[in-house]
Order: structure tokens, then C-alpha cells, then sequence
């Protein structure tokens, strides 16, 4: 299995993935160079491989159908409330691009009414099966659970 991170950060989501499930390629990415260069020390100290590069969650440089999971908290990611929707759907549909059939994404997201409007856009690529309400350090999110269509 492949699994993605398109916003890593420090890889910590990679990291446990790796340990849990041994896929065959942890693949994370992320804008932030720095937090990077820490997810390199954390993946180096856990003794897990990752393959980690700097990209932009909504213009993956990666072959169509070519992950098998894709796991991400995009909590935060988008600058304005009123932008949530634009951001997430662009974020889904590269999602959706690079996914294989059947295959999954877990998506922590902060913003469930953005969520559900960016996955109307998304319908043909992206199907919603799960949300699972949570509190991380106070704050109120949710879990999703996507499956790539086909």
C-alpha cells in the first residue's frame, strides 16, 4: 500500500501510519520546509522511512490512481471560514485524482458545512461514508471518511 499525507507537517500522522499498518511507501507532503526537515528527525528516530517533499495539497505531482490512502488533518488550512468550501474542494479533487478506485481518505476537517459543500463538488470522484464527531485539545472536528469512486 501507498498511503499520502499532502500536508504532513512534522509527519506525525506518517509516522503512526507506518507503525500501525507497515505500508509499503509513506509519502507525506507539505508547503513548510522546516516542519519538514522535523518530520525527517521524527521518521529517523521512529526508524520508519518516509518519503517527504515539498507540495501544495491541491496540485499533487503524482500519477492518477496511484495512492491507496490518503490521510490528512486540513483543520486550519483554510485562511477565512467564508473560503473553506473553495479550499476544501480543491483539496478533495486532487485527492480524488490520485487515489485508486475503491481506496480511502481519512480527512480530519474543522468545518463540517465546508466539508459537506466541498464534497457536493466533488460527488463524481468522492464518496462521503463516514463522519465521526470529535474534541482535539477543546476545539470540536470531525472525522471523515472518503472512498474514491470507480
Amino acid at each position: 500500500d501507498i498511503c499520502l499525507d499532502p500536508v504532513c507537517g512534522d509527519g506525525t500522522s506518517l509516522v503512526e501510519a507506518g507503525m500501525a499498518f507497515e505500508p509499503k511507501l509513506l509519502l507525506g507532503g507539505d508547503a513548510d520546509l522546516a516542519r519538514l526537515a522535523a518530520g525527517r528527525a521524527l521518521a529517523a528516530a521512529a526508524s520508519q522511512s518516509l518519503r517527504l517533499a515539498a507540495l501544495q495539497a491541491d496540485a499533487l505531482p503524482l500519477a492518477v490512481d496511484s495512492v491507496d490512502k490518503v490521510l490528512c488533518d486540513l483543520r486550519g488550512k483554510t485562511p477565512v471560514p467564508e473560503q473553506a468550501q473553495v479550499v476544501l474542494a480543491r483539496y478533495l479533487t486532487a485527492f480524488g485524482r490520485v487515489l485508486r478506485p475503491r481506496r480511502a481518505a481519512v480527512v480530519l476537517v474543522d468545518d463540517s458545512r465546508g466539508m459537506d459543500r466541498a464534497l457536493s463538488e466533488c460527488a463524481e470522484s468522492l464518496t462521503h461514508l463516514q463522519r465521526v464527531p470529535v474534541h482535539l485539545s477543546g476545539q470540536k472536528a470531525w472525522v471523515c471518511v472518503l472512498k474514491r469512486n470507480g
